[in-house]
């Protein structure tokens, strides 16, 4: 190999493993072979990353972009908590009041 291979290959080594295994390991074909291989899975990874990214950019564009006051629930009913809330505070508070809110999830 030359020398800039083998200082490639020298970053890959294996340590602290017993001296014949390590030995085995870390010669330079099996320590490229290693390299190829997880690089090889890597590359089988790509599809599925990229079906992850497609559905989180689905979502945000479907939920996450079109917030609303008034939502459905599972069973088709309409949830207006919000709207009554909403509601409640315009006629129960003063025009210049403040309101703090907790977020807890």
């Amino acid at each position: 190999l030359t020398g800039a291979a083998a200082s490639f290959l020298a970053d890959f080594a294996i340590a602290n493993v017993g001296t014949e295994i390590g030995a085995t390991l870390n010669r330079p074909p099996v320590r490229l072979l290693r390299i190829l291989l997880a690089a090889l899975a890597c590359y089988g990874l790509i599809p599925q990353i990229v079906e992850f990214l497609d559905f989180c950019e689905q979502k945000a564009r479907r939920t996450l972009s079109h917030p609303q006051i008034v939502t459905k629930g599972k069973d088709g009913s309409l949830i207006d908590d919000y709207r009554q809330a909403y509601t409640w505070l315009k006629d129960n508070t003063a025009e210049d009041a403040r309101v703090m809110a907790w977020w807890d999830y």
